[in-house]
């Protein structure tokens, strides 16, 4: 059920984005910044982040936060670990799905099914800075003096019945994500806020280990 859930609102939630993403306006030279974001994807080798989930269901009148760490290391090696209001534990190794559920624990191959699958491309695409260059969706670009915002919307009408559009905010200091909205159709989203980020620093193969 727990798991169920938690899938449940990794992608739904809505909350208004603050003052710091108002006055966007669309990118004049789109193609340089690409290319801009690609350069920093080569260079990136890991990030390393506390993260901060918010999220309101339609069906709940109060929002739920949820916080932990986040770590990513090329090629395709992801680590959610919840810490509250739960401990749970999401690892992405390659194309296997690894979930520690405070002890019970199963393994998942990511092309096995659609859902798994676009989390999988999303998580690993954001985290790669990728993402947006993805031909698999429809893609704008607005700035401010601060942020890029990418805006993605799935070409897939299937695909869209997990994640309906995605908002990637990246900062403009260090061309790595801050925020990541995922909206469903019914309108819920999900805002995640990436905290304290390191990059290029240290990590160790083992915490990406799947038993």
């Amino acid at each position: 059920m727990k798991r169920i859930f938690f899938f449940y609102i990794l992608f739904s939630i809505p909350i208004l984005l603050s003052a710091q993403f108002n006055n966007m306006k669309a990118v004049a030279d789109i193609p340089a910044l690409k290319s801009k974001l690609e350069q920093n994807a080569l260079n990136t080798e890991n990030i390393r982040a506390e993260f901060k989930q918010e999220k309101h269901l339609s069906i709940l009148e109060e929002v739920i936060t949820s916080t932990g760490t986040f770590l990513f290391k090329k090629e395709n090696k992801v680590r959610w670990n919840y810490i509250q209001p739960f401990n749970y534990l999401i690892i992405i190794n390659g194309d296997k799905i690894h979930i520690n559920d405070e002890g019970k624990q199963k393994s998942y191959d990511a092309n096995s099914s659609k859902m798994f699958g676009q989390i999988n491309k999303i998580v690993v695409g954001t985290a790669k800075g990728t993402l947006f260059s993805d031909p698999d969706y429809i893609t704008q670009f607005k700035e401010n003096s601060n942020y890029y915002e990418i805006y993605l919307v799935p070409k897939n009408n299937k695909l869209r019945d997990y994640v309906n559009e995605i908002y990637l905010y990246i900062d403009k200091k260090d061309l790595t994500v801050y925020k990541l909205k995922m909206v469903e159709k019914n309108g819920d989203f999900t805002l995640v806020e990436f905290l304290n980020k390191k990059v290029n620093q240290a990590v160790q193969e083992n915490e990406f280990r799947i038993p």
